[in-house]
Parts: C-alpha cells; sequence; structure tokens
C-alpha cells in the first residue's frame, strides 16, 4: 500500500495530538463547508448497521460521497488531504490541557486506494503503522460492519497524550473497486459516551457514490 494512505491517516491522529482543529479557529467563520458543497441537513438512528438516506437538513454532500450530522456539529473547511471535517460546536471542555489547545471533538474523512490489498491486510496495516505512531494507542471493540452497503471495519483507539486522554472512532469503509474511506471521529475519554449516538448517526448516513 502507498505511503499517502499512511499520511492521511497520521495528518487526522496528529490533529487530536497538537490541539484538534485550533486551525479553522482563524478561518472565514461564514465558510460552512469544503469543496464539493453541502447544505445544513439532520437524520438519526442508533445502530452502526442500519442503512439510513440522507433527508433535508446538515448534510454534507460532493461528487463521491455524502452524510448528515446532528444538531450541534457543522462542517468546516477541511485542511489538505482531508475530504471533509464535521466539527461539535460548543462543547464544555472541562480538561484544563485540552482548554489550552482549544480542542473541539471532530469527524475527519479522507480518502485512498487499497491497491489491491485484501481487507485484513489493509486493516493490519493501518494498526501496525497507527502503533508505530503512537505506541500508547490502544485498540478495542473491532468489529466489521455494513454501512449502506458497503463493508467497513470501526474499531476503537484510546491512548493518552500531552496529558489528555483521548478516544477515537476509527472506520475504513471500502467503496468502488480499490477505493477506501477513513472515517475518524476524534474527542476526549470523559466527552466520549456523550458522543456515542451522534457517531452512529453520522456513520449511518455515510453513502458512497
Amino acid at each position: 500500500m502507498k505511503k499517502p494512505l499512511l499520511i492521511l491517516i497520521l495528518v487526522i491522529l496528529a490533529l487530536v495530538v497538537v490541539g484538534g482543529v485550533w486551525w479553522y479557529m482563524n478561518k472565514d467563520k461564514n465558510v460552512t463547508g469544503v469543496p464539493g458543497g453541502n447544505d445544513n441537513r439532520a437524520v438519526g438512528g442508533n445502530n452502526l448497521n442500519q442503512n439510513l438516506l440522507p433527508n433535508d437538513e446538515n448534510v454534507f454532500a460532493n461528487d463521491n460521497f455524502s452524510l448528515t450530522y446532528p444538531a450541534g456539529w457543522r462542517s468546516v473547511p477541511a485542511m489538505t488531504g482531508v475530504a471533509a471535517m464535521i466539527v461539535r460546536g460548543n462543547e464544555n471542555i472541562t480538561d484544563p490541557e485540552a482548554k489550552k489547545m482549544n480542542f473541539q471533538s471532530y469527524l475527519a474523512v479522507s480518502y485512498d486506494s487499497a491497491e489491491g490489498k485484501t481487507k485484513d491486510e489493509v486493516i493490519e496495516y493501518l494498526k501496525t503503522e497507527l502503533r508505530s505512531a503512537i505506541p500508547e494507542a490502544i485498540f478495542s471493540r473491532e468489529n466489521f460492519l455494513t454501512i449502506n452497503q458497503r463493508e467497513a471495519y470501526a474499531t476503537e483507539v484510546t491512548f493518552r497524550k500531552s496529558g489528555i486522554d483521548f478516544h477515537v472512532l476509527m472506520i475504513a469503509a471500502w467503496g468502488n473497486e480499490n477505493d477506501l474511506w477513513i472515517l475518524s471521529y476524534n474527542t476526549l475519554e470523559s466527552l466520549w459516551q456523550g458522543y456515542t449516538s451522534d457517531f452512529e448517526k453520522i456513520t449511518q448516513s455515510f453513502i458512497v457514490k
């Protein structure tokens, strides 16, 4: 598998380590999406394997995929190499170290090619490289699922960095041919339980075109 996939994954996790979405705070607050377009739409649900179609609120959509996000989340301009960024606004961050780095919980969506690797090979590659980049990472709750007729793999990753306990849900979803989509939900351990329902709703709505 080529290195760009590794780079994208590390960029996503680096956002957690160095301060979450601090970079977007200096951007135009009136910009609510990334190239490809999006509106504001929402959806409900509570099972990762449930298939849902977008309704007419809180939708991010471009030529490659679409997803919906619940009230309280919003699309922000994505950094280079990331297809979409969805951020949780108005968070009650009490962790002093997380507050220093202006951390906010978010979803990052990225794309790359599996280049003919089997699903097991892709999963092992991702885990090996993430362990190498973040030795503290602990993987848990690994499972295969189906998202709108697409095969996917999900795992939770927890680690402590800079005195902060992070909790990440990483989902690898296979698209057309060798297409591979990575959804990385990033939050604090202290906020995890409050966001599991939102993460499920967004994942259910992810549709590859």
